[in-house]
């Protein structure tokens, strides 16, 4: 199994629903060739280097995933039948992936976005700087049980 990073450039007039129908597309393609999907990004509109099919922007789009070469050609297949699709690149980043391997990093990864979206109480400091805050000092209380407000003479 090798790892892969797939950069796509759409159409900017696409549907956020549309776009997202692409993406499934994709990764059906690699859960039949019995591969992993590691991450999805969308990177947003941005202005091309030179025009494609008279388009001067476009929606980037990456994908990174663990599969056999087999699932190159199919994938291949999608994007150059796809109207919507204006260019596409993948990258092998590895030769041999562990896919009991592969699987942690996924779990680990997970485990720190639900970390992350979850609400976390701020602790006591500055949060600027990372300074804790100088304790308050706290009046000694008086012994025989009398108030620490001072006393007026009047």
């Amino acid at each position: 199994m090798r790892r892969y990073e797939t950069v796509f450039i759409s159409v900017t007039d696409l549907p956020p629903e549309e776009l997202q129908e692409i993406m499934e597309k994709c990764a059906q393609v690699i859960a039949a060739r019995k591969g992993i999907m590691i991450r999805r990004e969308s990177w947003g509109k941005r202005k091309l280097a030179y025009p494609i099919e008279k388009q001067k922007f476009g929606v980037y789009s990456l994908f990174e995933f663990a599969s056999e070469h087999g699932a190159l050609g199919d994938l291949d297949r999608v994007f150059r039948f796809d109207d919507r699709i204006l260019r596409y690149q993948t990258v092998k980043i590895a030769d041999e992936v562990d896919p009991a391997a592969l699987e942690k990093e996924l779990e680990e990864a997970r485990k720190k976005v639900e970390a992350a979206e979850s609400p976390v109480p701020a602790e006591e400091g500055d949060t600027e700087t990372g300074e804790p805050k100088p304790e308050e000092k706290a009046e000694p209380e008086s012994e025989a049980g009398e108030s620490p407000e001072k006393e007026t003479e009047g």
